[in-house]
């Protein structure tokens, strides 16, 4: 493909394109190509397979739902680790999700809202609404979403105009074009098209090219084409703009002119009419366009400005936010309608132990740390610390061993499963604490650079920086606990064990290293005994008579043997 697009482009530079019109043609032929159509072909074609051919059925929804395939289903049951952290639940994961570490269940309830609404369900008038805490990874989940909307194509309506197919500025499905009332039942019996498909107005566009084809709708085509964020083709981000009275960054601004043919679609519900359409800071976008969001999900259509008309919708709405923003917004009467066409799902930082510690090595991995040798268990001092300020009070001291799958490592008495502690919560764990962005941050670069003569991420320095970075950050309390008593309280006694543990086992292997050394100069002291030999000290040259042999044997042979004559 890279080769491709650089043969293309080296046209352009070819000394024998003298001529500027030729080279226009190539320009426009490349543009053409990069603004995402990959083939034409006429509606009645489309028309005809539409039944038989599922690309050509799937609605906006449902083309994310088949880039992110098919979830593998894990029996948690089976795995006493898995079992602890899921309730003995079958859970599934997505291969596109496996970066995202700790939050499968939110990545499930994602997958599901969009194949519900690929099914034409309620969920399909909903926004998709990610709900959590700062750098809980809302903003990379949409970063995901907008680039599996891109690998699926999606056709849109389109003309020829001097043999080059040419899109709706909306981005529209061809099925606009029929209404309900007057071609259901037709193309319901000769396509197999549903009804529930025929409900969305054409654009003032598809309608004044119709009106000008007298009617014909043969004269119409139907564009494969991919979407693109860049290009803000079916992908598009919306922000909240400085003037609140002003709607077109949603629906688009009509011309000075008043001529439907100036209008300018751009947008973001323009944009991805059967694409997708982030609203960032959703909940800072001004009153007043609160209501062609209003009417884009509950009738799937929209008013345009100025005499434009109504425009369709159907494709999908995603926004995120952190839970305080979520709270003051619904909490406002005014923003009731909305608020009933949102379907939050809480996105929490990790609340298990191997979940937080991944998510600190893909952030390791992805950085020009990825070289740095990290030595047994010291990521574990920076994940306690942050997993113990993320639950609240009840039963806290339990959680982690619950959430990390623990105890069947660990027994330990009064535990329960970790529904039920989530439950206890209510769902809050996760919600709130420290945010692994600041142990990115603060914590591990500073750590990995403290020592110049370090040979990398130890636990001593780590719990050192963290001691550091509790004062100089200023965190606040998280769950009614001080910083400063989650450090002392739940890292410190980790950090002794870990101490300990790394003593214990440097004088194994030392002891190990003598004791062979030892064993293996009996063997030799033995041999000159049995053949009763001097035996030369290879490093001294003193030479030893079979009698301190014997003598030097026998003090081994005491600790090794009880039998009466060891040798």
């Amino acid at each position: 493909m890279l080769g491709t697009a650089t043969t293309h482009w080296s046209l352009l530079f070819d000394s024998k394109l003298r001529n500027r019109k030729e080279t226009q043609m190539q320009l426009d032929d490349i543009l053409g190509r990069q603004h995402g159509i990959i083939r034409h072909i006429p509606l009645v074609e489309y028309l005809d397979a539409w039944n038989s051919h599922r690309p050509f059925q799937l609605n906006a929804a449902g083309r994310i739902v088949e880039a992110i395939g098919k979830g593998r289903n894990i029996n948690t049951s089976q795995d006493p680790k898995l079992g602890a952290i899921h309730s003995n639940r079958t859970i599934t994961i997505y291969d596109k999700f496996v970066h995202l570490h700790g939050i499968e269940e939110t990545i499930h309830r994602i997958v599901q809202f969009l194949y519900f609404a690929s099914l034409g369900l309620e969920q399909e008038r909903q926004i998709l609404y990610l709900l959590g805490p700062v750098s809980s990874g809302k903003s990379t989940i949409v970063d995901l979403l907008k680039e599996l909307a891109g690998e699926v194509s999606m056709f849109v309506l389109g003309i020829m105009i001097d043999e080059k197919p040419v899109s709706s500025p909306v981005y529209e499905s061809p099925l606009v074009l029929f209404n309900n009332e007057q071609h259901g039942k037709r193309l319901s019996e000769r396509f197999g098209i549903p009804s529930g498909r025929l409900q969305s107005p054409m654009s003032s566009w598809a309608a004044a090219k119709l009106e000008g084809f007298d009617g014909h709708f043969d004269n119409f085509v139907v564009l494969e084409v991919k979407a693109s964020a860049a290009m803000r083709i079916g992908i598009a981000r919306v922000e909240p703009g400085g003037d609140k009275e002003d709607v077109g960054p949603l629906v688009g601004r009509a011309a000075l002119s008043g001529k439907l043919d100036e209008y300018d679609f751009s947008g973001g519900l323009n944009r991805t009419t059967i694409g997708l359409c982030e609203l960032f800071e959703l909940f800072k976008i001004p009153q007043e366009r609160h209501l062609p969001l209003l009417s884009a999900t509950t009738d799937r259509r929209y008013s345009g400005a100025g005499n434009v008309g109504e425009l369709p919708y159907q494709g999908v709405l995603l926004a995120h936010s952190n839970m305080h923003e979520w709270r003051d917004f619904k909490g406002r009467a005014i923003n009731e309608a909305l608020v009933n066409r949102i379907t939050p799902i809480e996105v929490p930082y990790p609340t298990g132990l191997d979940a937080e510690v991944a998510a600190y090595k893909e952030y390791l991995a992805r950085s020009e740390l990825r070289t740095v040798k990290i030595t047994h268990r010291a990521l574990e001092i920076p994940a306690r610390f942050a997993l113990n300020s993320r639950y609240t009070e009840a039963n806290r001291s339990k959680k982690l061993m619950v959430y990390s799958g623990e105890p069947w490592e660990k027994p330990a008495t009064g535990l329960r499963s970790s529904d039920d502690y989530r439950r206890d919560s209510k769902w809050e764990d996760g919600m709130s604490g420290v945010p692994p962005r600041d142990i990115f941050r603060a914590v591990i670069p500073v750590a990995a650079g403290k020592y110049p003569d370090a040979l990398g991420l130890d636990p001593i320095t780590l719990y050192e920086v963290l001691e550091e970075q509790v004062i100089r950050e200023r965190w606040p309390e998280f769950n009614n606990r001080k910083p400063a008593d989650i450090l002392k309280l739940d890292v410190l006694p980790t950090l002794k064990e870990i101490v300990i543990d790394a003593i214990q086992q440097a004088y194994i292997a030392d002891y190990e290293k003598f004791t062979e050394e030892r064993f293996g100069l009996y063997f030799e002291w033995a041999d000159a005994w049995i053949q009763d030999q001097t035996w030369k000290n290879p490093h001294t040259e003193e030479s030893r008579d079979r009698e301190w042999l014997n003598i030097e044997m026998m003090k081994l042979e005491k600790g090794t043997s009880a039998h009466p004559n060891p040798k």
